[in-house]
């Protein structure tokens, strides 16, 4: 499987492999996004990182991108935070799979719970991220066919999330 990482505030990218989940991975830090951007990519999944606001919401609103799943930081700096960027996501792609990482407490954010999504605390493990996004979308599979099938109005009917 061919997996790919794009900066989301480079121009759009010609293809993006089509049998690969896509990833948004917005995140100010950017020893953290490059290490998000390499474990991700390593496993499959095609990545499309954002070191802004601005850039999350460019890959968004672009169909270029076919984002899959959202992984937010949720404290960026400056402008817009995670959970704005999660809420956009959701009026573009409302059952969009989110994992919301903070370096704050859990307790932080009970209120803001988000059904289907996951918050990680930081320093979480790599292991940890890839079984939340798998988890969110329904058992493990990294190809988009399989995501599209386990969230079909079918799939949700025979238990599957």
């Amino acid at each position: 499987m061919h997996s790919t990482f794009i900066h989301a505030g480079y121009p759009e990218p010609m293809m993006i492999p089509s049998d690969a989940i896509t990833v948004l991975a917005v995140e100010d830090d950017p020893t953290v996004l490059m290490v998000l951007e390499d474990a991700l990519a390593d496993r499959g999944y095609s990545v499309v990182s954002a070191r802004n606001s601005g850039e999350a919401l460019h890959a968004l609103g672009s169909e270029a991108y076919a984002v899959d799943v959202l992984v937010a930081d949720i404290r960026l700096g400056g402008g817009i935070d995670g959970w704005e960027i999660a809420r956009c996501a959701r009026e573009i792609k409302p059952d969009l799979p989110i994992v919301y990482v903070t370096g704050d407490s859990y307790t932080d954010f009970a209120s803001e719970g988000v059904p289907g999504s996951i918050v990680l605390k930081k320093p979480f493990s790599l292991p940890e991220l890839v079984g939340s996004i798998r988890a969110l979308l329904g058992g493990g599979e990294v190809t988009r066919a399989e995501a599209e099938r386990k969230s079909s109005p079918s799939a949700k009917t025979e238990g599957v999330s």
